[in-house]
Order: structure tokens, then C-alpha cells, then sequence
């Protein structure tokens, strides 16, 4: 009688060889948990074992009303999203390896115009701008991280943060906006408040 990871991983195999003639790249043990929502797949490169939780949405846009893109969303190995990630992208979007996002948390490169008052939001043109995010970041639940981001590597967000200006590596940054409150001092081994 085969072993329960026996089976665990021949499914995985089945799994990655159906998929990854749709993506740009996709790593072996990558996992999507359905259900899930994922457009625009030969935008998109994952790494090895990057995993998705249920209801999450991918969206990688390269038209809308008109407007042309060139998205490519690229997710380093090791990294994992929660039940309800939310991912939209029309630029680009770097995300590094071995970061954890927790539930709900929402990374996106557009935005939508409002300049033309006589139409909705929803009707007018999107802007975009790129973001990147390092290796070994954290996200708490219900993090949102807006276009033209920046953020280092090992930055840990607090829950429900608003991340709307870069953020520098090793830091604790919580709040809307979020910001610095603490960084790691590689001296004394310690995590102190953060003087900006």
C-alpha cells in the first residue's frame, strides 16, 4: 500500500506538469489551494514551494478599456500567501523569497485615475507603478501594500498596516501609513526603537 506522501507528492506532480505550460515559470512544489482565481498565467514566474491559500485572486492585466501593459508578477521561492490574498499587477511586481503573507492581505501596482469627475472611478484609466518587496518579509493579516512601494528584505508588518512609502530592511513597521518603529542592531543583537 503506497505511503500517504507518496501520494501527497504524485498528486503534486500531476498538478505541476498540468500547470506549468500556462505560466512563465512555475516551480516545482508550488501550491494553489481552490478555490483560486489566477489570470493572465504567462505573466507570472514562481518560485519553488510557494504556496497559495484558498479564495485567493491573481490578476496579472496587460488591457483594460483601451489601456495596453506589460505586467510580470514574479514571486521568489519559499513564499507563501494565506486564505484571501488579493494580487494586482499591470507593471511590475518583485516579491522575494521566504516572505509570509496571512490572510487578506492585498498587494496590488494599479490604481485607478479620478481626474475625470463626470465619469465613475471604476471608468476612468488606470495608473500603475512597481513594487518590489525583499526576502524574508512578514505581512500581518489585512496588510495592504499600495503601488510604488519599495520595501527591504527581513521588514516585518504589523496587522491591518497600510503600506504606502518604502520601508527599510530590517524594521518593524506598523500603522496607516505604515512606518518604522523598531530596527534590528546587528552590533548588540537587538531589536531597538527606530530614530528617523
Amino acid at each position: 500500500m503506497k505511503d500517504w506522501y507518496d501520494v501527497k507528492n504524485g498528486i503534486l506532480r500531476r498538478i505541476y506538469f498540468v500547470n506549468k505550460p500556462f505560466y512563465k515559470k512555475l516551480g516545482k512544489k508550488a501550491v494553489f489551494f481552490k478555490p483560486i482565481r489566477v489570470y493572465g498565467k504567462k505573466y507570472i514566474s514562481l518560485g519553488e514551494n510557494v504556496r497559495f491559500g484558498e479564495y485567493a485572486r491573481i490578476e496579472a492585466l496587460d488591457s483594460r478599456r483601451g489601456q495596453k501593459f506589460n505586467p510580470e508578477i514574479v514571486i521568489g521561492s519559499g513564499t507563501t500567501f494565506e486564505q484571501y490574498a488579493h494580487i494586482t499587477c499591470a507593471s511590475k511586481l518583485y516579491i522575494g523569497k521566504n516572505c509570509t503573507f496571512t490572510s487578506r492581505v492585498m498587494v496590488t501596482t494599479i490604481s485607478h485615475k479620478y481626474d475625470n469627475v463626470n465619469q465613475t472611478i471604476l471608468n476612468n484609466d488606470l495608473e500603475t507603478s512597481d513594487v518590489i518587496i525583499g526576502n524574508n518579509c512578514f505581512f500581518g493579516m489585512d496588510t495592504k501594500v499600495f503601488p510604488g512601494v519599495t520595501i527591504g528584505d527581513n521588514v516585518i508588518v504589523g496587522a491591518n498596516a497600510i503600506v504606502m512609502n518604502d520601508l527599510p530592511s530590517y524594521t518593524v513597521c506598523v500603522g496607516i501609513p505604515a512606518r518604522p518603529i523598531k530596527k534590528y542592531n546587528f552590533e548588540l543583537k537587538v531589536w531597538e526603537k527606530y530614530a528617523s
